[in-house]
């Protein structure tokens, strides 16, 4: 049985990876302003988790995945769609994450494409 802290580990980086979207950004080898603007748009998703986790607000929580998200949780449970998510973490954050907390500091932030960014995540 895992222990609750990797089962949180494990789902916050599964999550991370689901919520993280970017607007299009400019080609080249120097980063631009909409680069610039995507990346913090992805450090802020990461912020609205961490205090979505930490106030156990799902809403907040679920707030920046897109309308037709998936997200896999611990288990390999996968859940379909912003409102699914968000019911499941209010229900998860009533029941056995109650008591737990999660300090999220991106490691690695990447935009592969002009609509695509990988995240990499710690949970502290």
């Amino acid at each position: 049985m895992p222990k609750l802290k990797d089962c949180i580990r494990s789902l916050v980086a599964l999550t991370i990876v689901a919520a993280c979207s970017i607007t299009a950004a400019a080609q080249g080898s120097q980063k631009s302003a909409q680069q610039a603007q995507d990346e913090a748009a992805i450090r802020e998703n990461v912020r609205k988790l961490e205090e979505g986790w930490n106030t156990k607000n799902g809403t907040l929580f679920a707030e920046p995945y897109a309308e037709d998200a998936d997200a896999v949780a611990v288990g390999g449970f996968v859940r379909k769609g912003h409102d699914d998510i968000e019911k499941v973490h209010w229900d998860m954050f009533r029941g056995a994450f109650k008591n737990s907390t999660i300090a999220l500091k991106i490691r690695q932030l990447r935009l592969l494409r002009p609509d695509v960014a990988l995240v990499q995540v710690d949970n502290t």
